[in-house]
């Protein structure tokens, strides 16, 4: 019977974590999404008062990826990252407030490896940011060749030897393809550590309860739950 009864509640439990994050997801894409909106509007009107000099100096691709791609990336921030964050903050904060009140020595032992996180995201940061921006570079000047290579489409096939752009294209292929792959090889040990950092409690909730169970300080339930 209390069996039957522990599983009803964590059913119950399980379905209010199911509607609150369909609530929270709808909330936070209708606020990214607005926002995304306003903005573009806002960057389509700037370019509507801006110098005709202005467009000498920008290619079609950097303002399609401006408006576009670079708009496009604060949905990342807004829809997910401030949420997961903010989940990723309150889960483990909130268990472990729970859990003191089990033991508060173990319920320490579960966050006290957070902090290494908090040092290891700026890096990760840091290592992809120069990069990044030779990346996004790449990638405007890829759409730019990209365009100026179909519009050229019926002079290229009718002229093959006269024009350039196909050295073009391949070599603004080729230079995405360097940076992608610089701003990956950058991001792979910060990466790692990260993942390591989000499971690193473990190395330290293992020994300490050990140690606790094995002086006869903890149950084995409380061990286990922990």
């Amino acid at each position: 019977m209390a069996v039957a009864v522990t599983f009803w509640y964590i059913g119950q439990l399980g379905l209010l974590k199911v509607v609150f994050s369909m609530a929270a997801n709808t909330l936070s894409h209708r606020v990214a999404y607005h926002i995304l909106f306003n903005l573009r509007v806002a960057l389509v009107e700037k370019l509507n008062r801006v110098p005709l000099g202005f467009f000498a100096n920008k290619s079609i691709g950097e303002l399609k990826k401006t408006i576009n791609e670079d708009v496009e990336q604060l949905e990342e921030v807004l829809a997910h990252a401030i949420p997961d964050l903010a989940a990723a903050l309150a889960v483990p904060i909130s268990c472990a407030v729970i859990l003191a009140f089990v033991d508060w020595r173990l319920s320490l032992a579960s966050i006290v490896m957070f902090p290494l996180l908090v040092v290891i995201y700026p890096i990760t940061l840091s290592a992809t940011k120069p990069l990044s921006e030779k990346y996004y570079a790449a990638l405007a000047d890829f759409r730019s060749v990209a365009i100026e290579f179909i519009k050229g489409m019926k002079v290229i096939r009718a002229f093959p030897d006269m024009d350039g752009s196909p050295q073009k294209f391949n070599k603004a292929i080729s230079d995405v393809a360097e940076a992608t792959r610089l701003m990956s090889q950058a991001a792979l040990m910060p990466g790692a550590l990260m993942t390591v950092g989000l499971r690193a409690n473990v190395l330290v909730i293992l020994p300490v309860g050990g140690l606790l169970f094995l002086s006869g300080e903890i149950t084995t339930n409380t061990f286990v739950l922990f």
